[in-house]
């Protein structure tokens, strides 16, 4: 283990000699990391011009061959040299390194005897574990790990580190750290007994002061630079508050980001008519975002609360700079609130507001956190109430200074039924019990004792015999939209639609959400019927749901008819795997077959693929494609899209190089007139319908700002 230097001991001349040592970057800051980082700290890298970059080397056939020659298998090579081996794999030049070992074993390789002898080069079971998992996994799975008696125990006994081995083993190191890393048991023992204070010799851990911190910082000229280099003065810098002195340096995050630009966009459930919008400098990454955070995203949990797919990412406008972006999303929102629509963003839209803030510095001086947080009564109160200004206070250390901000009464109160019925007497409503004491509101909720409070005037519980008509009807005219009805007063809603008064309701748009599909044992039978497999059945549309409450209550047993695509291990035998390859014309084609990936992998293993002759080499060699033969391979095609359907290779190639423009005769994206899109328009009743009719003109004219001539706002 390499001794630790002490602090400031990478000069100028230590550095350089050390960087001597290597050619390459990565080598220097691999082996020597304290001098790398000194030397980048302090701009002496530049110097260091023997010194190169391994990602500047030019990999080609000629080089990668002769660097995968030091080399014994493709895994060895790809972890000691991943750029040529990444090269050698796209190019396909890795089948001509004929002298690389398969490390993989055929199925079937770890019997009982290959498995003993496989153990018997090691002396633990973690190692056994660690160097050869597929023989530790099946030894353990078939109990033969209990005869390989030379096996040492990793472990220790209970009560094996006294004080005095704990001190004994102590001794062997210099550092805490060291200490932790060599013997976790040992440490343990002597940290949960509070023993570690007795090991005067340890080495203490350098305190970062105000002047060490200064000069540091000095260096940097962001909070990100200096965070990210040199973490440990920075964080001592951000729990202390010296931040605030550093002010030279930039803290806003959107200085960084400056120069991007910002799209708005949507996504559409016209089912519901719920909409969501919002803003981003990375729409791809957001779309995936929205589909699949099911936890915290609005869009992707509204599709899962009511079965729905998330519909397709609209771009309303793009190519904004980011304050314009505010501007515009805040715009939409409102909008779209007016034409009755269900808006399902919970944050609050515009400029200086969301997740970028005020563009240029901070919106929250201290003048203003402080004036802020005068408005609440608790610091917990202060967090909920105004998230940025909280944030920037506790980032700036500023929350100390609001000394009006005190525990609330009763905060340690141990709640039961007795000191809850006394505490709900304080209160004339359930709302008043709700804010003033949340936590005795959800215990007496929890257990039923809200019952028991009769004094308190029923604000906000929904009991429904008291939802008369004339109560549902006053309630209902707050609201645009059935949708909006619905979600906030659920058992007024269903009252009034179980006996008919939402017939009166006319200013009401929209629908209802549909109340959710019950399963039970006789439709999730029936639902399973219409597939084939289990794994059809688990990820076909609509049938999620009926799967998971199958599974749940074990009723999969009885769906018979399913198909089981998995096999057994040794199945796949060299005869079967021959007659299932017999069903295709290319190793693709087998790949991707009916029974998966398993017999072609098991193939491949084994090396039978090369006794399927019929196959057909589809690849090409590399270089194969030139202009000539892309141009000869897309007369065969009318469109750009039909072309890379048709050929994906000829394709890319064609549109990495720049000829696609030299295909004249491909038709390229139609371009909308106005006239056209006008002439669409008007055989559509809306927006909506517009939209669902011709999906293409409807993006055009909206791109363009058209629909407000189509579809005048007033109509």
């Amino acid at each position: 283990m390499s001794e630790k230097k002490p602090f400031r001991y990478w000069t100028y001349d230590r550095c350089f000699a050390e960087a001597k040592k290597y050619k390459f970057k990565a080598d220097f800051k691999k082996n020597a990391a304290g001098a790398y980082d000194a030397a980048m700290d302090k701009g002496w890298l530049a110097e260091y011009t023997w010194l190169e970059s391994r990602s500047l080397t030019k990999w080609t056939y000629e080089t990668c061959f002769e660097e995968a020659k030091k080399y014994k298998s493709r895994s060895a090579f790809g972890k000691m040299a991943g750029a040529a081996y990444k090269v050698a794999l796209i190019n396909k030049w890795l089948d001509d390194y004929v002298w690389f070992v398969s490390e993989r074993k055929p199925e079937g390789y770890w019997t009982y005897e290959t498995c003993y002898e496989e153990a018997k080069k090691y002396k633990k079971r973690g190692e056994f574990a660690t160097s050869a998992g597929a023989a530790y996994k099946t030894a353990r799975i078939n109990g033969w790990l209990d005869d390989y008696k030379w096996f040492n125990s990793d472990t220790t006994p209970a009560g094996y580190w006294t004080y005095e081995r704990c001190l004994k083993e102590a001794k062997k190191y210099k550092t805490r750290n060291e200490f932790h890393k060599a013997n976790l048991g040992a440490y343990d023992a002597a940290y949960r007994n509070k023993w570690l204070k007795d090991y005067v010799w340890f080495e203490s851990k350098f305190i970062w002061t105000y002047d060490a911190c200064y000069e540091v910082a000095k260096q940097f000229k962001t909070k990100r630079e200096f965070e990210k280099g040199k973490c440990g003065a920075y964080s001592a810098a951000r729990r202390k508050g010296w931040l605030k002195d550093y002010t030279w340096m930039v803290s806003n995050r959107v200085d960084v980001i400056n120069g991007k630009l910002d799209n708005v966009y949507s996504y559409y459930f016209e089912e519901y008519n719920a909409i969501y919008i919002g803003r981003t400098i990375r729409p791809h990454r957001r779309d995936r975002e929205h589909i699949f955070n099911t936890q915290n995203d609005a869009v992707a949990r509204f599709a899962l609360e009511h079965n729905c797919p998330v519909p397709p990412m609209l771009i309303l406008e793009e190519k904004l700079s980011l304050e314009k972006g505010q501007e515009r999303e805040d715009y939409w929102v409102n909008y779209y609130k007016e034409q009755g629509y269900f808006v399902l963003n919970s944050a609050k839209t515009g400029i200086g507001i969301g997740s970028l803030g005020t563009i240029g510095g901070t919106k929250w001086t201290k003048e203003k956190c402080f004036k802020e947080a005068q408005k609440y009564k608790y610091r917990k109160e202060f967090q909920r109430g105004s998230v940025g200004a909280y944030t920037h206070a506790l980032r700036m250390g500023w929350l100390n200074d609001y000394t009006w901000f005190n525990r609330p009464q009763n905060w340690n109160q141990k709640w039961d039924e007795e000191t809850c019925y006394d505490e709900a007497l304080k209160y004339q409503t359930t709302g008043e019990l709700k804010k003033e004491a949340p936590r005795v509101y959800e215990l007496a909720r929890k257990n039923k004792w809200l019952e028991d409070y009769v004094w308190l005037e029923d604000t906000i519980r929904r009991v429904s015999h008291r939802w008369t008509y004339d109560v549902c009807y006053e309630l209902a005219k707050k609201f645009k939209t059935k949708l909006e009805f619905q979600k906030k007063y659920r058992i007024a809603c269903q009252v009034s639609r179980d006996k008919g008064w939402v017939d009166d309701f006319v200013w009401l748009k929209g629908n209802f959400i549909p109340p959710r599909r019950q399963w039970d044992y006789d439709s999730c039978y029936e639902e399973a019927k219409k597939y084939k497999t289990r794994s059809e059945f688990e990820y076909g549309k609509g049938s999620g749901q009926a799967y998971r409450i199958a599974r749940k209550n074990d009723w999969i047993k009885d769906y018979t008819w399913f198909e089981e695509r998995q096999k057994p291990n040794g199945y796949w035998t060299y005869e079967r795997c021959l007659e299932e390859a017999k069903k295709y014309k290319t190793r693709t084609e087998f790949q991707n077959g009916e029974c998966g990936t398993r017999p072609y992998k098991v193939a491949r293993a084994n090396g039978w693929l090369d006794d399927y002759t019929w196959f057909i080499e589809v690849a090409k060699p590399s270089g194969y494609w030139t202009h000539e033969r892309c141009a000869e391979e897309s007369k065969k095609y009318s469109t750009r899209a039909e072309f890379k359907k048709g050929n994906q290779s000829a394709y890319t190639i064609s549109n990495r190089n720049g000829w696609m423009k030299d295909f004249i005769w491909l038709e390229t994206k139609k371009l909308w007139s106005y006239e056209e899109c006008k002439e669409i328009a008007s055989h559509f009743s809306s927006r909506s319908a517009f939209k669902t009719g011709n999906l293409r003109a409807y993006n055009a004219s909206h791109s363009h700002k058209w629909m407000d001539d189509f579809f005048p706002k007033n109509e």
